[in-house]
């Protein structure tokens, strides 16, 4: 599978750990479907991972810290509308192919690293 498109759907829990099993998976766009818990750090084996959409839900926790060590074709990360917290690791500065990354309406907090002007 290469895109799994579930947004806003009337699901309710949390993204499976098992996610990260999906070694073709480029796109995954879980917006607005009312997801708890953290975002699972499985999701850092995703390595042909292009597109990481996961806006409008209840997600808390912080954002994987290796997320970019693996998936480095990211090129979007789309997280807005959680209520994700803790700094913002910067690792993902690495992700060189990243062209799109919005985080706005979290928690985040700590230092905004320079390297993301680059």
């Amino acid at each position: 599978m290469k895109l799994m498109n579930l947004e806003f759907n009337d699901f309710k829990g949390s993204i499976p750990a098992n996610i990260g099993n999906l070694s073709k998976l480029e796109h995954l766009h879980l917006g607005g479907i009312h997801l708890t818990g953290a975002l699972p750090l499985t999701l850092c084996n995703l390595s042909l991972l292009r597109d990481l959409t996961v806006e409008s839900n209840q997600l808390s926790g912080g954002l994987p810290k290796d997320l970019c060590k693996n998936a480095m074709n990211l090129e979007r990360v789309d997280l807005v509308l959680n209520f994700l917290t803790g700094p913002i690791p910067s690792r993902i500065s690495q992700c060189s192919a990243l062209q799109y990354i919005r985080l706005w309406s979290n928690n985040f907090s700590g230092n905004f690293y320079s390297d993301f002007l680059h």
